[in-house]
């Protein structure tokens, strides 16, 4: 900005600037009156030549010759304002115009006759840098001719560079005097000014905050070193109690140290009776999970013995019934009194005894396998470079068909395909089968048609799947339990219960992820899987 810097320089700039926009716009105007005016008066010059001129030529014309009369030739060939004289007479045979006479100042070239101009040039006008007009020349029957002067306007361009160079002149001295002026203003304001600004250098350099400011005759300033003299007091007061408070808070220190001491003696010994606690209570922790594991355990044997009675229970009857049928048989067999009648019964009989004991003896093997997946882990499958999307197919083609009949219960996959993982590809195959029985067994039974939806969304460090059918849904009752064992529908069809629950395991405990469902009534099933991924590009 041009106003930072010192106060004198402001002063000067200020000063200046005031002075010269003051003036510029009095000597535009002034030079314009001037301009207008002197430019009035030669056009009105120019008008009353050419008025003289008209009147004494009317008695000089005469058929052949014109002769400027002796006072207007001297008047003409003095004057440095007529530049160009031209005398057009009517012809008598055609009553047109033609040139008659004409006068050329010395070293003024000669110009063409105007007389196609004579109605433009009755009154004066500016051509360039000439005045111009035409006046008629009378004689006693009327307009006799014309006469077209031609006047120099170089006194109009004297008086503007006149008036230009006074402006000049009175502008340098208007600025002249504003500078003196600033300069004794910033006197009267910068000494007491500069005194005031030694005096806060002191202050700030010595930390010495007894000393004052004078007063001063200005009150701005007056006002500055009273409000300034009224800090330094502040301050002095600020410092004084601010000793006291240290005096105080050396006091304070000291007993604090010693009630440290004290109470760092009595943190000891709480944090040792505390130490010895956490021991007690890590032994009795220990004690806890253990019966946990033993009462979880418990539970799960349990629900083992419970699912496993039930067709062994039902084999053993079988078998049981079908040797009291075969020691009948025997024994009838032994007397001869075999009938036909009697062994087409008893084969009868024995093929439906050993078709239940296969059937439930299947039952019991499937359920020793399923007990099996909760068990072993999949800590030793190793972990592949996959494509997502076409790990998912793969599981989506390979799945029982028999099942979910793909015309009548598509499965929709959503993946992008440009997503490349490191997994274990069996625990998502045991997953997704899972999922798909499920969905088989509940969501779709007694129904003819119905669709399911995979979508994969990916970023980083976590893939997230989306499974979805079009179902029954699952009951409010059922879903907030649904990933615990033994959770099932349809126990009375042969499900065991345990589908959801591997899920869970397989999911959380395999692959470091989370798993969530929701589901509605009549609305279908949703199931969402988040897991962490390795070494993850997206191409």
């Amino acid at each position: 900005m041009i106003f930072s810097g010192s106060l004198r320089r402001g002063l000067l700039l200020v000063s200046l600037l005031i002075a010269t926009l003051t003036l510029l716009p009095v000597f535009a105007i002034y030079s314009t009156l001037q301009y207008q005016e002197m430019r009035n008066i030669l056009l009105q010059r120019a008008d009353n030549y050419a008025e003289l001129l008209a009147s004494n030529a009317q008695h000089q014309m005469t058929d052949d010759s014109f002769a400027w009369s002796e006072p207007s030739f001297e008047v003409i060939s003095r004057s440095s304002f007529v530049q160009t004289l031209h005398i057009y007479r009517y012809r008598e045979s055609n009553a047109e115009l033609s040139f008659h006479a004409s006068y050329n100042r010395p070293g003024s070239p000669p110009i063409a006759a105007r007389f196609a101009e004579i109605e433009t040039l009755s009154s004066p006008v500016i051509e360039g840098s000439s005045i111009e007009v035409i006046k008629p020349v009378y004689s006693t029957e009327g307009i006799q001719g014309y006469l077209f002067l031609r006047a120099d306007m170089h006194e109009l361009y004297n008086l503007m560079r006149l008036t230009a160079g006074s402006a000049l002149l009175l502008l340098l001295l208007a600025i002249v005097l504003a500078l003196s002026g600033s300069q004794l203003l910033s006197r009267y304001f910068t000494r007491p000014l500069n005194r005031t600004i030694s005096t806060m250098q002191e202050v700030a350099r010595t930390k010495n905050y007894s000393l004052r400011l004078a007063d001063s005759d200005l009150i701005e300033l007056d006002m500055l070193a009273h409000n300034f003299n009224t800090m330094l007091d502040r301050i002095q007061q600020y410092i004084r109690q601010r000793e006291k408070a240290d005096l105080y808070a050396h006091q304070l220190n000291t007993e604090l140290e010693q009630q440290v001491q004290q109470r760092t003696e009595a943190l000891r010994q709480a944090n040792q009776e505390l130490l010895d606690t956490l021991e007690q209570l890590h032994q009795h922790q220990g004690k806890q999970v253990e019966a946990q594991k033993m009462s979880s355990l418990s539970e799960l044997v349990a629900g083992i013995s419970h699912e496993i009675n039930t067709p062994v229970g039902l084999a053993v009857t079988a078998s049981s019934m079908m040797q009291d049928k075969l020691y009948d048989m025997q024994q009838a067999f032994a007397r001869g009194e075999v009938s036909n009648t009697q062994f087409a019964n008893f084969l009868s009989e024995s093929n439906e005894n050993l078709d239940i004991i296969n059937r439930n003896v299947n039952r019991a093997a499937d359920l020793v396998n399923n007990f099996k997946k909760l068990a072993v882990e999949h800590a030793t499958e190793s972990y592949v470079e996959v494509n997502l999307a076409q790990m998912l197919n793969d599981i989506i083609a390979s799945a029982d068909s028999s099942l979910l009949p793909k015309d009548k219960f598509p499965v929709r996959l959503d993946c992008p395909p440009d997503i490349n993982i490191r997994t274990k590809t069996g625990v998502w195959q045991q997953v997704l089968f899972n999922l798909l029985e499920n969905s088989a067994l509940h969501a779709f039974h007694e129904r003819n048609s119905g669709e399911i939806r995979i979508q994969v969304s990916c970023n980083e460090f976590m893939v997230k799947i989306v499974y979805s059918d079009s179902g029954t849904g699952v009951p409010n009752d059922i879903l907030h339990k649904i990933f615990d064992p033994f959770i099932t529908t349809k126990r009375g069809s042969g499900n065991s219960g345990l589908g959801m629950h591997l899920v869970y395991n397989l999911v959380t405990h395999t692959l470091g992820g989370r798993i969530t469902c929701k589901s509605e009534p009549g609305e279908g099933f949703v199931v969402i899987m988040e897991c962490p991924v390795e070494q993850l590009n997206l191409h």
